[in-house]
């Protein structure tokens, strides 16, 4: 955490706020079902107290999800500040499916919590804890804006709260003061600070240019033909596809169950990894259905995003948290994720 009372988004991050508009809620959502058997005491639900409990021990790794959204006097930068009147009750929420509690009203459930936006003025996440799934199951709906998380530290997250071995102890919540809000003054003060280190870089980049002309032409020649080939792809518009249209609020949830292990020995029999797995299996559903809707599939310029996770060396892991429990295990038979809704492509 910063010594600041703020904390600036990166421009990716606050990219993400900045899509988010008419049909598109950007945010994460992740569905898991899980035995109910260990938690659950006879005749009653969910300890829903002891749940919150656990949860609020774990806040401090996750500083974030205590924070919510301000923006800066001038440049109307969008910042993290300290929440003064941040409430666990209302993003930890309670809930139970009318029976038969079948995987299909889940399904529907968490399809409309990820059709509903998140409220600025309150840290951008929601849990949802949801009884009465047949079985003797319930379920946990993850609801995070993408500001906040991206896949890989939004499992990190996810595991801030859950353990693969039961758990009977609770560890006491540590103490937290929200920090006041800062005012202009600091925000003048960083802002010649930040100049000044930024000068201090570029400084250092032109330095670095003279001194190696060689690789400093490298770094342009990549640098231009990277801008070049994101233009080109820009100019011309994408096929007309049933996929390719205007999205609104609206979001249906589905996943499908595979074993893993299953997965993973095909891996190996085709040396690559579970997620080239993963993206063949999404490429042969679309293809498969752009195939259903008559769809010509020769020259067919379809494009997608696919995040992937970049990150390597000593800061490949800068988000991720510490392991804690909740006595519960996940259940083989259920779990996904669905994104909660992006720009069209």
């Amino acid at each position: 955490m910063s010594s600041q009372a703020y904390e600036r988004l990166s421009a990716q991050d606050s990219s993400y706020l900045k899509f988010e508009g008419s049909g598109a809620n950007i945010h994460v959502t992740a569905a898991a079902v899980f035995d109910a058997a260990p938690l659950i005491e006879q005749g009653r639900g969910l300890p829903m107290e002891r749940i919150r409990s656990l949860i609020e021990s774990r806040l401090h790794l996750l500083p974030h999800y205590r924070q919510r959204l301000a923006y800066t006097p001038l440049q109307r930068h969008p910042i993290w500040i300290d929440d003064a009147d941040f409430d666990l009750f209302h993003h930890v929420r309670h809930a139970a499916l009318p029976q038969p509690g079948s995987e299909s009203q889940l399904k529907e459930f968490a399809a409309h919590i990820a059709s509903q936006p998140l409220d600025r003025t309150r840290p951008l996440w929601e849990l949802w804890f949801v009884e009465g799934i047949s079985g003797q199951r319930f379920g946990m709906i993850a609801k995070i804006h993408h500001c906040m998380v991206d896949g890989v530290s939004g499992v990190g997250a996810l595991s801030a709260l859950l353990s693969p071995t039961p758990q009977t102890e609770v560890e006491p919540a540590p103490h937290w003061k929200p920090r006041p809000p800062p005012g202009v003054l600091e925000f003048v003060t960083d802002s010649v600070l930040n100049g000044a280190a930024l000068s201090t870089s570029v400084l250092g980049t032109l330095t670095d240019g003279l001194l190696n002309p060689r690789r400093g032409a490298g770094r342009l020649a990549d640098g231009a033909t990277l801008a070049w080939e994101t233009l080109r792809a820009g100019f011309t518009s994408p096929a007309d596809t049933p996929l390719n249209r205007p999205i609104g609020f609206q979001r249906r949830v589905e996943w499908k169950v595979m074993d893993l292990e299953s997965v993973r020995e095909l891996r190996k029999g085709l040396d690559g990894s579970i997620n080239d797995v993963a993206l063949t299996i999404v490429s042969g559903a679309v293809r498969r259905l752009m195939k259903r809707r008559r769809v010509r599939l020769g020259g067919l310029d379809f494009r997608v995003v696919i995040p992937v996770d970049m990150r390597t060396g000593p800061h490949a892991r800068e988000r991720e948290v510490p392991v804690a429990s909740l006595r519960a295990h996940q259940a083989p038979d259920a779990a996904a994720q669905e994104d909660g809704g992006r720009p069209r492509h």
